[in-house]
């Protein structure tokens, strides 16, 4: 191979490398890529380092190196672009593609996104499917979905004009939550909390319905817990829980357990296909977004109704999700975590996160503290850690398992 092939390879490897980290593809996919690429279109290694804002490549061919660094802008997640790339790699592998079809096909890449007002109807929808969730009324479940489809309105065009992202939060949160508190100012809804926690979850992605009391219908069941949980453990030093955990066993009926789960199905599902449109995910993916954080979510909810602490039943079912994705991905040729990280969103739990917050406020703006605002700050923030960390864990588990020696993409 001479030195001008060697250097149009590298810069075409290099190229789908950058393309790869600007748009959202994980460290590991994206140095897997690149590797596979490069030894496709004849290069014998390729060498990556990669940072927050630069990557540096060396290839090598006969004895002779070649190394060129780029820097790294974030354009936002598109897992469109993401499949693309891994699409080009395979058809290299497979020898249809040599240097100059690569080369074109890398120049005719271009960014495709959901139309705006689709996102924004899809993100207000989600945001309502939640407040119904938290046992909201359908006033305050068309109070969050014209909150949360304003918010990410307002956050869209700020972002279009390249904002600092701080200004952005500040104004969609300030816009989102004025808008949330209708019903409280103009007294609309008996319950006007579900719609302001479920309205301001629309700006990240982290955002569930774990709370401790979950209603549909006229019954509602309560999340329950062993007693050496975690948290459990805060509670009890507090005095604010009883753990008779048989007297808090109730009779469930398999059919309205079985009504109860399609629910929790239905409503985790819209969600999952509202913000996978937010990454940019492609079309034919979303129905198994959609499938995945139905499963994920239900079964967490089947795991609570026969007793399981919420920070187990939150392993298991993210656990669940990554063994779900990872078929996805391979029957697809697709990353798992296109899907993984839109189904576990509703099981991300942000209640908790946002009611530490609040108590957090209110025991500031009194003189003395308060034992019982003390214990909620504690027991809510303690709650929004291990489950955090029971969803990394658990998401992180199958891949681990899976993917010893294996590639990526097969």
């Amino acid at each position: 191979m001479y030195a001008d092939t060697q250097n149009d390879i590298t810069r075409q490897v290099v190229r789908a490398a950058q393309l790869l980290l600007a748009y959202g593809a994980e460290s590991d996919l994206v140095e897997e890529i690149s590797q596979r690429l490069g030894q496709a279109l004849g290069l014998a290694s390729v060498e990556l380092s990669i940072s927050s804002n630069s990557l540096v490549l060396t290839s090598l061919v006969h004895g002779r190196c070649i190394t060129t660094t780029r820097r790294i802008r974030e354009h936002g997640i598109n897992m469109t672009i993401v499949c693309e790339l891994q699409r080009i790699c395979l058809l290299a592998e497979k020898g249809l593609y040599g240097p100059n079809e690569v080369r074109k096909r890398l120049a005719r890449i271009e960014p495709k996104t959901y139309p705006p007002s689709l996102v924004v109807f899809m993100i207000g929808l989600s945001c309502a499917s939640f407040c119904h969730l938290f046992n909201g009324d359908l006033i305050s479940c068309v109070i969050t979905f014209f909150a949360a489809a304003v918010g990410m309105s307002v956050r869209l065009a700020i972002a279009k004009r390249h904002f600092n992202l701080l200004i952005n939060f500040a104004v969609t949160a300030f816009v989102t939550s004025m808008l949330a508190q209708t019903g409280y100012v103009f007294e609309l809804s008996e319950t006007p909390k579900a719609a302001m926690a479920a309205s301001v979850l629309m700006l990240v992605p982290w955002f569930s319905d774990d709370q401790c009391d979950i209603g549909y219908g006229e019954r509602a069941y309560e999340c329950r817990h062993f007693p050496l949980g975690p948290c459990d453990l805060v509670d009890r030093f507090f005095g604010h829980r009883d753990y008779d955990r048989d007297a808090d066993r109730r009779d469930f009926p398999m059919m309205e357990l079985l009504i109860t789960l399609l629910h929790d199905a239905f409503f985790s599902a819209i969600p999952a296909v509202g913000f996978a449109m937010v990454f940019n995910v492609p079309k034919r993916f979303l129905p198994y977004c959609a499938i995945a954080g139905a499963i994920g979510h239900s079964s967490r909810t089947l795991m609570l109704q026969f007793g399981l602490p919420i920070e187990w039943a939150t392993f298991a079912a993210a656990a669940i999700v990554g063994i779900i994705t990872i078929g996805f991905g391979k029957r697809h040729l697709a990353p798992p975590l296109m899907y993984a990280v839109a189904a576990i969103i509703p099981m991300i739990p942000s209640t908790y996160a946002f009611n530490t917050v609040i108590a957090l406020v209110q025991l500031t703006a009194q003189s003395q503290v308060s034992p019982e605002l003390t214990a909620q700050v504690i027991s809510n923030g303690l709650k929004t850690v291990f489950i955090l960390g029971a969803l990394a864990v658990g998401l992180a588990m199958p891949s681990l398992l899976y993917f010893r020696t294996r590639p990526v993409i097969q």
